[in-house]
């Protein structure tokens, strides 16, 4: 079971993704010269909602104090135009400015990575070949998935304890929330993983949310150029992020998610069906 393969799943958690690519060499009196090709783009892809807005960006400026190595940081928080297109029926939402690309998934539904992944790389063909001094800084793939799961005591029968835990060794002890943090390297890709457990309520009852945040990136220039003009590059990234993924979940768990029948939602909120 551990071979397990995405179009064996037949449930899924709900899912949030985020594609973003950050760059530099771009100023916001050139943004003209890329919208006037992305627009048409857009709508030829579903994007038939258009806003514009502004948003905070946070320059962070490090002054080497010398000996002590250390270093005092510098928050300057500025305005920052950003261009959204949306596509209400597949929810996506395509934000552009002068310095990234980003686009956010949110359905209740599974996504299929094809439908969404050449749509980074095709808008930053745009930029590359409308902006002179265009160069990529970071390119990153995050995939959240959450759900409620009813009793406590269950946790530990569909998650990995390696990915979530929580204190219990003590008489009395109620747990509030579990964070996990981690940081690693896999070949070329940076992984920031992220778990989490959190009491909550709903309809009077106490339950508990599960978080699981992997986000993989890479901030080499040249290897993202790679990345964005061959799309088994695209594929490496999100294959990545679904054997973390699988790993975070129990065997358990995993013959619920693959079976075909209807998933008992007595057990867990938050797991739907995938379409076929």
């Amino acid at each position: 079971m551990t071979n397990v393969k995405r179009s064996d799943l037949h449930h899924n958690f709900l899912k949030s993704i985020i594609v973003r690519l950050d760059f530099q060499g771009v100023l916001e009196s050139e943004m003209d010269k890329v919208l006037i090709h992305i627009k048409p783009y857009a709508k030829e892809h579903g994007f038939l909602r258009y806003e514009e807005k502004n948003a905070n960006q946070i320059d962070i400026a490090f002054t080497d104090k010398g000996i002590q190595n250390s270093f005092e940081a510098t928050n300057k928080v500025r305005s920052q135009k950003v261009f959204s297109f949306i596509n209400e029926d597949r929810g996506f939402v395509l934000d552009v400015s002068n310095n990234f690309i980003c686009l956010m998934v949110n359905t209740t539904r599974y996504t299929p990575f094809e439908d969404y992944c050449l749509i980074i790389p095709s808008i930053a063909e745009i930029y590359n070949n409308n902006i002179d001094f265009f160069t990529v800084k970071r390119f990153g793939l995050r995939k959240i998935n959450e759900c409620l799961i009813l009793e406590k005591e269950r946790i530990k029968e569909f998650f990995a304890p390696a990915f979530f835990s929580y204190f219990d060794c003590l008489d009395g002890v109620n747990i509030i929330q579990s964070n996990h943090a981690n940081f690693f390297i896999i070949d070329k890709y940076h992984i920031n993983l992220h778990s989490n457990i959190a009491q909550g309520t709903f309809d009077g009852k106490i339950l508990y949310s599960i978080r699981l945040d992997i986000d993989s990136y890479l901030d080499n220039t040249e290897q993202i150029n790679l990345l964005l003009s061959d799309s088994e590059e695209m594929k490496k990234v999100n294959d990545l992020i679904f054997k973390i993924y699988i790993s975070s979940i129990t065997e358990r768990f995993i013959e619920l998610l693959t079976d075909e029948s209807d998933f008992d939602n007595t057990i867990m909120i938050g797991v739907e069906p995938n379409e076929r």
